[in-house]
């Protein structure tokens, strides 16, 4: 493991560049958010950053640098929520007590969550 982040960075991180006065040379604001997004490797869905709890960046055995966007699925997940959150490919863990949950009781998405 080279780095983790958490969520309170890569929001600091994000809104900081997005809250630049900006002189109308950089284009519109839906495609701003978009080049920030991409430049810290973040999705934007229905023009939200979708932003993981927690990124682990980490070398390879092969020591090709990459990384996981992580995040903690709880009971009072919205349906939406999950699904903005698993489109942008964030790795969902859920503890057991959450995989009841109407937001998470999509076979296809509990089956793809490792239970604490």
């Amino acid at each position: 493991i080279t780095r983790v982040t958490l969520d309170f960075e890569l929001k600091k991180k994000l809104f900081s560049e997005l809250n630049k006065p900006d002189d109308g040379s950089r284009g519109d604001a839906i495609q701003r958010k978009r080049e920030i997004a991409d430049a810290h490797e973040i999705c934007v869905i229905d023009g939200r950053f979708v932003i993981p709890d927690l990124r682990i960046e980490y070398e390879t055995e092969d020591r090709e640098p990459t990384k996981v966007d992580l995040e903690l699925a709880t009971g009072d997940y919205k349906a939406s929520q999950v699904q903005a959150k698993r489109s942008a490919g964030l790795k969902i863990y859920a503890p057991d007590s959450a995989l009841g949950s109407p937001a998470l009781k999509d076979p296809e998405l509990v089956s793809g969550l490792i239970s604490f």
